[in-house]
């Protein structure tokens, strides 16, 4: 029986954050070491707001609701959106920056 040779690459210890630099602290995603997440209250009003808009277009395709009623329902989503994306900034105000904007005695 024939014995196959391994073939080597030619990138068998390249590392990616040390030839091109990037460094992990300093995506978007971190934030002082831990990652930021979606506030819980904001993804569940997200979800509603994707049911509703997904509802009333549905509805309005299938000619069940009037185009007044549909314009209604969208301004709501929208409201709803807008709330969402409230209640993410205070929640990462709240959780970013605790104990560093206080004075110092």
């Amino acid at each position: 029986m024939s014995q196959k040779k391994r073939k080597k690459g030619k990138n068998q210890n390249y590392r990616t954050g040390a030839v091109t630099g990037w460094d992990s602290g300093s995506t978007l995603e971190h934030q002082n070491g831990k990652v930021r997440r979606l506030s819980p209250d904001s993804r569940n009003l997200l979800l509603l707001d994707l049911v509703l808009l997904a509802v009333t277009q549905m509805l309005f395709n299938a000619e069940k609701i009037s185009e007044a009623m549909a314009n209604i329902l969208s301004l709501i989503g929208l409201a709803l959106l807008i709330l969402a994306l409230v209640r993410q900034f205070q929640y990462t105000k709240k959780s970013g920056n605790s104990g560093s904007s206080g004075k110092r005695l």
